[in-house]
């Protein structure tokens, strides 16, 4: 016991230590922002409590995309059915408690992750101990912890819940098997109160009174041989065990019931899209369901593409699980635990797969395969090889795993320091207001769709002292939106060739990919930015390059017989419309209809003088980006707006980018109005 003790403390304070202490410049992305307002919004324990009422979050998530978007805490005027929205108080009640203590400290949250997953990996580490002796159960711990999904996607501050919820989840079956060991009720009530907190986290946990029932016949029959004789004399015995997490299951949706009554009418068009939606994409799934077999076998690290050797290495994989199981005397067990893994997965079933899912259920995952291995017999000779490279296999997840938490800590850090640095050079003792046309969704979490995608972003400026920014959208809708969330800001509806600001008004206009969409030309939207600042302002203005790898591809277009018009109607298909060149510009997409111009680097250039800029700095940006949108795609993924590159991806882009613009996506400029 003493001895189990202390290895788990060593595991704990080594996951801990390794992806938690070195990256103290961690910061807030993406979604980060959303749950952030959730706490930022969220003042007194009265408030806090409100969370148990009003806990849809989905609300408080992508206001653009959402017409429903109220303030925490606001009276609802419509409000969603039963089923068709998230409701997680406690995952609220998390973050705002993190928040009352550090404040808008994102590494403080970060090692919130951290922590709560070091406490998920010793968990594993102790049940593969019924199974296995220490140095497998040890690997296995290490591969769940360093798992290559979990550097790709860990650290993200909104996914605190899942951590959170998958360690009370474990807890509670612990407590349960304590349960059965002692017959002490205290145990199981305990378990049950543990379960009712994963339901209120996160709602993942409504099967586990069915992983109660199935684990609780499991483990009084592990040793006697399986009959559904026996199954079906024992079962009302095994139900009284899991009648308790049943009525807490009940609770739970009895409360979202209570709080948000069923509206017949939505549920029912909501469950026949389900199912239509569910058919049409089955071909689509297919593919989600190979990439939770990579997952499964945490081969997310091989590089994109290259089927033939990701799909020969999942096969041998796949076939070494199935000889493993055939040969196993323990398959009740394992059984078990693959039923477990199913059950948890549910989510992907109702949706789509994600690896967030996938971590919910990979404790299980991996209790499957470790029983797969127990109850083989295998020579002294096979073992210490199979253990070699599994030693091999989880250190390199975990060298992996930790650089790829460190890039993203660069990353993050990076564009931290940039807009710390932007908002420092600021003078806010003077009425300068910053106006925003647009804004990378990467830092922010604002979505870019008709205008700007204003509301976090300005914001984000104005909590922080810059009570005068102001912002302009196009879409009344969206103004709308944002006039709810925050009354506060200075957004108005306007156009951006018609800006309803007087000339000379601004000391900075920040313009990321606005100018090239308007069919006219951008010209206008140019001069209208100029007019906008005052002499001696600043611009930051970047539209899409039109690079020399661009080119080549625009030429070799002429040669590829599928955009001709006589030939598509030899074929009956669809005919094209073909944008030429205009304005002097090169329009995309060069078949169909209009979306953007591309320019040369001397064309826009000569654009920003023309319309009475001063060029302070021209640079090409973006070369990932560019690389994506090329015939080197294969060499890279994009997958929930990052980009996973390839080792040869990595050495394409390092020798492009020292030619300049030959392959950038983007072309950036830093004008100052003369």
């Amino acid at each position: 016991m003493r001895k189990n003790l202390l290895f788990s403390s060593i595991l704990f304070l080594f996951v801990f230590c390794v992806l938690g202490l070195p990256f103290t410049h961690w910061w807030f992305n993406g979604d980060d922002f959303s749950g952030i307002a959730i706490a930022f919004h969220t003042k007194t324990w009265r408030e806090l409590f409100h969370w148990f009422i009003d806990g849809n979050i989905a609300r408080y998530f992508y206001p653009s995309h959402a017409p429903d978007y109220a303030p925490p805490g606001a009276i609802l005027t419509n409000t969603p059915h039963c089923f068709g929205f998230y409701y997680r108080p406690l995952y609220c009640v998390y973050l705002t408690l993190i928040h009352w203590v550090f404040g808008l400290w994102a590494y403080p949250f970060y090692l919130a992750n951290v922590f709560f997953h070091a406490l998920n990996t010793v968990i594993v580490f102790n049940c593969a101990l019924w199974f296995v002796n220490f140095l497998p159960a040890l690997l296995t711990a290490l591969l769940f912890a360093f798992h290559p999904q979990i550097g790709f996607r860990f650290g993200s501050i909104v996914n605190l819940h899942y951590y959170i919820d998958l360690f009370l989840i474990l807890s509670s079956l612990l407590l349960f098997k304590k349960f059965l060991d002692t017959r002490k009720i205290f145990f199981y009530l305990f378990s049950c109160l543990l379960f009712l907190g994963a339901l209120f986290t996160r709602e993942t946990a409504i099967v586990l009174p069915i992983i109660i029932f199935l684990g609780s016949y499991v483990y009084q029959n592990k040793n006697a041989p399986y009959s559904w004789h026996t199954f079906f004399n024992q079962f009302f015995v095994h139900f009284t065990y899991s009648f308790g997490y049943g009525l807490c299951a009940l609770f739970y949706l009895g409360t979202r019931l209570w709080l948000y009554p069923i509206n017949f009418q939505a549920s029912h068009t909501n469950l026949l899209s389900i199912v239509i939606h569910s058919i049409t994409n089955l071909r689509l799934r297919c593919y989600e369901f190979v990439t939770f077999l990579y997952d499964m076998c945490a081969l997310s690290w091989l590089p994109w593409g290259h089927k033939i050797l990701r799909g020969s290495i999942l096969a041998v994989c796949l076939l070494f699980f199935i000889y493993l199981f055939l040969k196993n005397k323990n398959k009740l067990i394992t059984l078990f635990f693959a039923c477990s893994s199913v059950l948890m997965l549910w989510p992907m079933f109702m949706v789509n797969y994600s690896p967030r899912y996938f971590y919910e259920a990979y404790p299980f995952i991996l209790l499957t395969l470790v029983t797969c291995f127990s109850g083989i017999k295998l020579s002294q000779y096979f073992k210490t090889i199979v253990l070699v490279l599994f030693t091999l296999f989880v250190s390199m997840n975990i060298v992996f795993t930790y650089q790829n938490v460190r890039c993203r800590e660069n990353k993050l850090h990076i564009t931290h320091t940039a807009i710390t640095n932007l908002v420092n050079k600021i003078d806010t003792k003077n009425p300068k207001p910053l106006v925003f046309l647009s804004f990378p969704i990467d830092g922010f979490g604002t979505g870019i769709e008709a205008g700007c995608g204003l509301g976090k972003a300005v914001k984000y400026f104005y909590d922080r002292g810059f009570k005068n920014i102001c912002g302009i959208e196009i879409n009344p809708d969206s103004v709308n939106v944002i006039k709810k969330i925050c009354p506060e800001l200075d957004v108005i509806q306007g156009d951006v060739l018609n800006m309803p600001y007087e000339k000379n008004s601004f000391d900075m206009v920040l313009s990321y990919g606005v100018i090239e969409h308007f069919p006219d030309g951008p010209h206008a939207p140019l001069k209208s930015v100029y007019d906008a600042l005052k002499p001696g302002g600043l611009a930051i203005v970047t539209v899409p390059s039109f690079n020399t790898l661009r080119q080549i591809q625009y030429f070799l277009v002429y040669f590829d017989p599928r955009k001709y018009n006589f030939i598509r109607k030899m074929f009956k298909k669809k005919l094209f419309f073909f944008n030429k060149k205009k304005l002097g510009y090169y329009v995309d997409p060069q078949l169909g209809e209009f979306y953007e111009y591309r320019f040369t680097k001397k064309q826009f250039e000569q654009l920003c003088q023309s319309s009475g800029f001063e060029i302070i700095e021209s640079k090409p940006i973006a070369h990932i980006d560019g690389l994506f949108h090329s015939p080197f795609r294969p060499l890279l993924k994009f997958k929930n707006w990052d980009f996973e590159v390839t080792r040869l991806g990595r050495i394409v882009n390092y020798v492009f980018s020292k030619i300049p613009f030959f392959h950038n996506h983007m072309h950036a400029c830093v004008l100052r109005k003369k």
